[in-house]
Protein backbone atom coordinates (compact mmCIF):
# COMPACT_ATOMS: atom_id res chain seq x y z
CA UNK A 1 0.00 0.00 0.00
CA UNK A 2 1.43 3.52 -0.69
CA UNK A 3 1.18 6.43 0.46
CA UNK A 4 -1.31 8.17 -1.63
CA UNK A 5 -3.86 4.62 -0.86
CA UNK A 6 -3.37 5.29 3.23
CA UNK A 7 -4.11 9.02 2.56
CA UNK A 8 -7.38 8.21 0.50
CA UNK A 9 -7.71 5.66 3.37
CA UNK A 10 -7.72 7.97 5.72
CA UNK A 11 -10.07 10.69 4.27
CA UNK A 12 -12.25 7.86 4.00
CA UNK A 13 -12.25 6.75 7.99
CA UNK A 14 -12.37 10.50 8.71
CA UNK A 15 -15.54 11.49 6.50
CA UNK A 16 -17.31 8.40 7.41
CA UNK A 17 -16.93 9.44 11.06
CA UNK A 18 -18.25 12.70 10.40
CA UNK A 19 -21.21 11.06 8.77
CA UNK A 20 -21.88 9.13 11.40
CA UNK A 21 -21.37 11.55 13.91
CA UNK A 22 -23.73 13.84 11.92
CA UNK A 23 -26.19 10.89 11.91
CA UNK A 24 -25.88 10.20 15.87
CA UNK A 25 -26.09 14.19 16.48
CA UNK A 26 -29.46 14.06 13.66
CA UNK A 27 -30.57 10.74 15.51
CA UNK A 28 -30.14 12.28 18.84
CA UNK A 29 -32.01 15.77 18.17
CA UNK A 30 -35.01 13.41 16.51
CA UNK A 31 -35.58 11.67 19.53
CA UNK A 32 -35.13 14.35 22.17
CA UNK A 33 -38.45 15.93 22.86
CA UNK A 34 -38.83 19.66 21.90
CA UNK A 35 -38.45 22.12 24.40
CA UNK A 36 -41.68 23.43 26.25
CA UNK A 37 -42.96 27.18 26.09
CA UNK A 38 -45.12 28.38 29.15
CA UNK A 39 -48.93 28.97 28.09
CA UNK A 40 -49.95 32.58 28.84
CA UNK A 41 -53.18 32.34 30.76
CA UNK A 42 -55.73 34.03 28.55
CA UNK A 43 -57.26 37.33 30.28
CA UNK A 44 -61.05 37.89 30.70
CA UNK A 45 -62.22 40.46 28.08
CA UNK A 46 -62.50 43.91 29.52
CA UNK A 47 -65.52 46.03 28.80
CA UNK A 48 -65.17 49.82 27.89
CA UNK A 49 -66.41 52.77 30.10
CA UNK A 50 -68.79 53.07 27.85
CA UNK A 51 -70.45 50.15 28.02
CA UNK A 52 -70.19 49.85 31.74
CA UNK A 53 -71.76 53.19 32.06
CA UNK A 54 -75.12 52.06 29.47
CA UNK A 55 -75.09 48.62 31.62
CA UNK A 56 -74.91 50.26 34.89
CA UNK A 57 -77.62 53.14 33.93
CA UNK A 58 -80.24 50.70 32.94
CA UNK A 59 -79.47 48.98 35.59
CA UNK A 60 -81.21 51.66 37.40
CA UNK A 61 -83.97 51.99 35.75
CA UNK A 62 -84.75 48.45 35.86
CA UNK A 63 -84.62 48.82 40.15
CA UNK A 64 -86.56 52.17 39.92
CA UNK A 65 -89.66 50.67 38.08
CA UNK A 66 -88.71 47.00 40.13
CA UNK A 67 -89.16 49.46 43.27
CA UNK A 68 -92.63 50.98 41.79
CA UNK A 69 -93.98 48.19 40.67
CA UNK A 70 -93.85 46.52 44.53
CA UNK A 71 -95.47 50.21 45.62
CA UNK A 72 -98.62 49.75 43.26
CA UNK A 73 -99.26 46.33 44.59
CA UNK A 74 -98.99 47.31 47.84
CA UNK A 75 -101.44 50.01 47.20
CA UNK A 76 -103.93 47.48 45.07
CA UNK A 77 -103.52 44.91 47.82
CA UNK A 78 -104.17 48.17 50.32
CA UNK A 79 -107.27 49.38 48.68
CA UNK A 80 -110.63 48.23 50.88
CA UNK A 81 -112.99 49.57 47.67
CA UNK A 82 -111.89 47.87 44.86
CA UNK A 83 -114.09 45.94 43.01
CA UNK A 84 -113.41 42.27 43.21
CA UNK A 85 -112.30 41.57 39.28
CA UNK A 86 -110.75 45.24 39.25
CA UNK A 87 -108.24 44.16 42.25
CA UNK A 88 -108.13 40.50 40.27
CA UNK A 89 -106.91 42.43 36.99
CA UNK A 90 -104.28 44.75 38.38
CA UNK A 91 -102.64 41.86 40.81
CA UNK A 92 -102.77 39.99 37.65
CA UNK A 93 -101.00 42.94 35.50
CA UNK A 94 -98.48 43.62 38.38
CA UNK A 95 -96.95 40.15 38.88
CA UNK A 96 -96.75 39.87 35.03
CA UNK A 97 -95.03 43.58 34.90
CA UNK A 98 -92.70 42.34 37.81
CA UNK A 99 -91.70 39.04 36.71
CA UNK A 100 -90.45 41.01 32.79
CA UNK A 101 -88.63 43.34 34.94
CA UNK A 102 -87.26 40.67 37.10
CA UNK A 103 -86.07 38.81 34.04
CA UNK A 104 -84.38 41.58 31.92
CA UNK A 105 -82.36 42.87 35.48
CA UNK A 106 -80.40 39.62 34.72
CA UNK A 107 -80.13 39.86 31.31
CA UNK A 108 -79.01 43.20 31.69
CA UNK A 109 -76.21 41.88 34.50
CA UNK A 110 -75.18 39.45 32.33
CA UNK A 111 -74.55 41.18 28.62
CA UNK A 112 -71.19 41.38 27.28
CA UNK A 113 -72.84 43.67 24.10
CA UNK A 114 -74.45 46.93 23.32
CA UNK A 115 -77.00 44.95 21.33
CA UNK A 116 -78.35 43.12 24.22
CA UNK A 117 -78.48 46.47 26.16
CA UNK A 118 -80.55 48.15 23.50
CA UNK A 119 -82.65 44.83 23.62
CA UNK A 120 -83.44 44.85 26.98
CA UNK A 121 -84.11 48.54 27.28
CA UNK A 122 -86.34 48.61 24.36
CA UNK A 123 -88.26 45.52 25.81
CA UNK A 124 -88.35 47.61 29.34
CA UNK A 125 -90.18 50.91 27.64
CA UNK A 126 -92.08 49.33 25.22
CA UNK A 127 -93.42 45.41 26.55
CA UNK A 128 -93.35 47.16 30.26
CA UNK A 129 -94.55 50.39 30.38
CA UNK A 130 -94.24 50.83 34.15
CA UNK A 131 -94.79 54.61 33.99
CA UNK A 132 -96.80 55.51 31.36
CA UNK A 133 -99.56 52.67 31.65
CA UNK A 134 -99.15 51.16 35.10
CA UNK A 135 -99.20 53.82 37.48
CA UNK A 136 -101.88 55.61 35.92
CA UNK A 137 -103.67 52.53 35.72
CA UNK A 138 -103.61 51.58 39.21
CA UNK A 139 -103.91 54.84 40.65
CA UNK A 140 -107.00 55.99 38.69
CA UNK A 141 -108.98 52.48 38.90
CA UNK A 142 -108.11 52.63 42.95
CA UNK A 143 -109.53 56.22 42.65
CA UNK A 144 -112.52 55.13 40.99
CA UNK A 145 -113.65 52.95 42.73
CA UNK A 146 -113.25 54.94 46.07
CA UNK A 147 -115.16 57.60 44.49
CA UNK A 148 -117.69 55.21 43.31
CA UNK A 149 -118.05 54.05 46.80
CA UNK A 150 -118.18 57.20 48.46
CA UNK A 151 -121.07 58.21 45.85
CA UNK A 152 -122.84 54.90 47.12
CA UNK A 153 -122.19 55.81 50.61
CA UNK A 154 -124.10 59.60 50.00
CA UNK A 155 -126.48 58.56 48.01
CA UNK A 156 -127.69 56.10 51.01
CA UNK A 157 -127.77 59.25 53.00
CA UNK A 158 -130.09 61.05 51.37
CA UNK A 159 -133.25 59.76 52.92
CA UNK A 160 -131.70 60.67 56.25
CA UNK A 161 -130.42 64.02 55.11
CA UNK A 162 -134.11 64.75 53.57
CA UNK A 163 -136.16 63.17 56.65
CA UNK A 164 -134.22 66.09 58.54
CA UNK A 165 -135.07 68.71 56.46
CA UNK A 166 -138.36 67.56 56.57
CA UNK A 167 -138.48 67.93 60.17
CA UNK A 168 -137.56 71.80 60.17
CA UNK A 169 -140.69 72.78 58.42
CA UNK A 170 -141.79 76.13 59.78
CA UNK A 171 -138.48 76.84 61.07
CA UNK A 172 -135.94 79.26 60.32
CA UNK A 173 -133.43 76.50 59.23
CA UNK A 174 -135.70 74.81 56.85
CA UNK A 175 -134.99 77.01 53.82
CA UNK A 176 -131.47 77.21 54.25
CA UNK A 177 -131.95 73.37 54.47
CA UNK A 178 -134.25 72.73 51.80
CA UNK A 179 -131.79 74.51 49.67
CA UNK A 180 -128.67 72.71 50.43
CA UNK A 181 -130.72 69.57 50.48
CA UNK A 182 -131.20 70.49 46.85
CA UNK A 183 -127.51 70.99 46.46
CA UNK A 184 -126.38 67.83 48.22
CA UNK A 185 -128.94 65.50 45.88
CA UNK A 186 -127.45 67.59 42.80
CA UNK A 187 -123.88 66.78 44.01
CA UNK A 188 -123.79 63.56 44.29
CA UNK A 189 -125.52 62.99 40.84
CA UNK A 190 -122.75 64.76 39.15
CA UNK A 191 -119.82 62.86 40.99
CA UNK A 192 -121.68 59.80 39.98
CA UNK A 193 -121.96 60.64 36.69
CA UNK A 194 -118.15 61.75 36.22
CA UNK A 195 -116.89 58.89 37.87
CA UNK A 196 -119.28 55.90 35.87
CA UNK A 197 -117.60 53.80 34.04
CA UNK A 198 -113.86 55.12 34.74
CA UNK A 199 -112.76 52.29 36.21
CA UNK A 200 -113.71 50.19 32.86
CA UNK A 201 -112.46 52.58 30.37
CA UNK A 202 -108.79 52.69 32.15
CA UNK A 203 -108.43 49.09 33.34
CA UNK A 204 -108.83 48.16 29.57
CA UNK A 205 -105.44 50.58 28.71
CA UNK A 206 -102.06 47.89 27.80
CA UNK A 207 -98.84 48.89 27.45
CA UNK A 208 -99.10 48.34 23.40
CA UNK A 209 -101.54 51.04 23.60
CA UNK A 210 -99.52 53.57 24.34
CA UNK A 211 -99.01 56.58 23.37
CA UNK A 212 -102.74 56.48 22.09
CA UNK A 213 -103.86 55.88 25.28
CA UNK A 214 -102.72 58.84 27.12
CA UNK A 215 -106.07 60.76 26.76
CA UNK A 216 -108.00 58.13 28.43
CA UNK A 217 -105.44 58.60 31.59
CA UNK A 218 -105.93 62.37 30.94
CA UNK A 219 -109.42 62.26 30.25
CA UNK A 220 -110.25 59.94 33.51
CA UNK A 221 -108.18 62.15 35.91
CA UNK A 222 -110.29 65.17 34.46
CA UNK A 223 -113.11 63.23 35.71
CA UNK A 224 -112.49 62.05 38.95
CA UNK A 225 -110.79 65.69 40.04
CA UNK A 226 -114.55 66.96 39.20
CA UNK A 227 -115.97 63.73 40.98
CA UNK A 228 -114.03 64.63 43.73
CA UNK A 229 -114.87 68.46 44.03
CA UNK A 230 -118.85 67.28 43.71
CA UNK A 231 -118.38 65.21 46.49
CA UNK A 232 -117.02 67.84 48.62
CA UNK A 233 -119.59 70.12 48.06
CA UNK A 234 -121.88 67.64 48.69
CA UNK A 235 -120.60 66.82 52.08
CA UNK A 236 -120.67 70.83 52.80
CA UNK A 237 -124.16 70.71 51.98
CA UNK A 238 -124.62 68.00 54.74
CA UNK A 239 -122.84 69.92 57.21
CA UNK A 240 -125.54 73.09 57.04
CA UNK A 241 -128.34 70.37 56.90
CA UNK A 242 -126.80 68.87 60.39
CA UNK A 243 -126.38 72.91 61.53
CA UNK A 244 -129.93 73.80 60.73
CA UNK A 245 -131.50 70.73 62.72
CA UNK A 246 -129.42 72.37 65.28
CA UNK A 247 -131.03 75.60 64.68
CA UNK A 248 -128.41 77.41 62.16
CA UNK A 249 -130.35 79.82 60.09
CA UNK A 250 -127.56 80.59 57.59
CA UNK A 251 -127.68 84.19 58.00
Amino acid sequence: MNAHQIRIGLAGVVAGGTLVAGLAGGVAAASSPAPTTASTPSTPTTQKPGFLRAQKALEVRLTDRANELARLTADVKGATTLSTSDQATLEARLATETANITALQGQVAAATTGAELKTASRSMYVDNRVYAVMVPQVLEVVEADATSAQVATLQANEATLEASVTSLVGQPGYKDAAVHYDAYVANVTHASVAAQGVDASVISQMPANFPGDTHVFVDASHRLLAAQIDLARASYDASIIGLASGGYTGS
